[in-house]
C-alpha cells in the first residue's frame, strides 16, 4: 500500500491553461495565491495534525514546485495511517480537512484576481 495521500482536482488542467494564457501581472498574482494557499493549508494540517511526538507535524512541509504550483507534503512514514486509519485504528484526518478548507478561498481569489485584470 502507498502511503501517500493524492487529491486530484477536477479541472485544474484546464484552470492553469487558462491562466498561462493571461498577462503575466495576472499569472504573478495567481502564482502568489497558489503558494500562499499551499503555505495556509501547511499550517492547518499541522495544527489538525495528532501529536504525540511531534514528528508527523515536524515532518509537513509546503514547497513551491514551479509555475502556478506548490506541493504539501507530508513525510512521516504513517501520515497515510493517521490520515485514513486502519482496522485497529480510527483515521484522525488533518491532511484533507486542511486542504477542503482553502480550496474554495483559493478559487474565490483566483476569481477575484481574473476578474480583477479584466477589467
Amino acid at each position: 500500500m502507498s502511503s501517500a495521500i493524492k487529491m486530484k482536482f477536477k479541472g485544474l488542467d484546464a484552470f492553469i491553461s487558462g491562466v498561462e494564457k493571461q498577462p503575466k501581472k495576472i499569472q504573478k498574482e495567481i502564482d502568489g495565491a497558489i503558494w500562499e494557499t499551499a503555505q495556509r493549508v501547511e499550517r492547518a494540517a499541522k495544527l489538525n495534525a495528532p501529536v504525540d511526538t511531534g514528528y508527523l507535524r515536524q515532518n509537513i512541509v509546503a514547497k513551491k514546485t514551479g509555475n502556478l504550483t506548490a506541493r504539501v507534503d507530508s513525510f512521516a512514514f504513517y501520515s497515510f495511517y493517521q490520515e485514513y486509519g486502519t482496522r485497529k485504528m480510527a483515521a484522525q484526518p488533518y491532511f484533507r480537512p486542511a486542504i477542503n478548507n482553502e480550496y474554495p478561498r483559493l478559487f474565490l481569489i483566483c476569481q477575484s484576481i481574473v476578474n480583477k485584470g479584466v477589467l
